[in-house]
Parts: structure tokens; C-alpha cells; sequence
């Protein structure tokens, strides 16, 4: 079982998370097809490394950090992985 949160906006535009706006519990996930497309190596032409200079755990090869808040939902993460 999952339970999904939804934040409101702080002031400064990001997710607050002491405000939580909804709450969803006893989700049921399914995980299958997540695991099912995601390879065990992944190459990458070294041109491509060449150019991605960004520091930061999420970055989508534009040298810039992505904040885990601009994940919501909209299967990025996944796609990074």
C-alpha cells in the first residue's frame, strides 16, 4: 500500500511540505511495469557526457538541476531511470 501527498506552495513558489493540502492512502502499486522497461546498463556516447556539466542529483542533459519538486507527476523521474 501507498500513501500519496499533496503539498501547498510556499511562498517561495516551491512545494511546502509542513501544508498538506490531500492525503490518499492504501494505494495499490504496481511496480511490474516500471521494472519490466528499465535496462540493467544504459550507454551514453561520451559526446553526449562531454556536454552534461550540471551538478545535482536530477538533470535532464540542459546543465541546469531540476528540483525534485518539478517531478509532480509527470513521469520524468521515471524516464530518467
Amino acid at each position: 500500500d501507498a500513501t500519496v501527498k499533496i503539498y501547498g506552495v510556499g511562498a517561495d513558489g516551491k512545494a511546502d511540505t509542513s501544508k498538506v493540502v490531500a492525503t490518499k492512502t492504501g494505494l495499490k502499486i504496481n511496480v511490474a511495469g516500471l521494472t519490466s522497461n528499465v535496462k540493467n546498463t544504459i550507454e551514453v556516447p561520451a559526446k553526449y557526457l562531454a556536454n552534461a556539466k550540471a551538478k545535482g542529483p536530477f538533470t535532464a542533459g540542459v546543465n541546469q538541476v531540476i528540483p525534485f519538486e518539478a517531478f509532480g507527476g509527470d513521469g520524468m523521474l521515471t524516464r530518467l531511470l
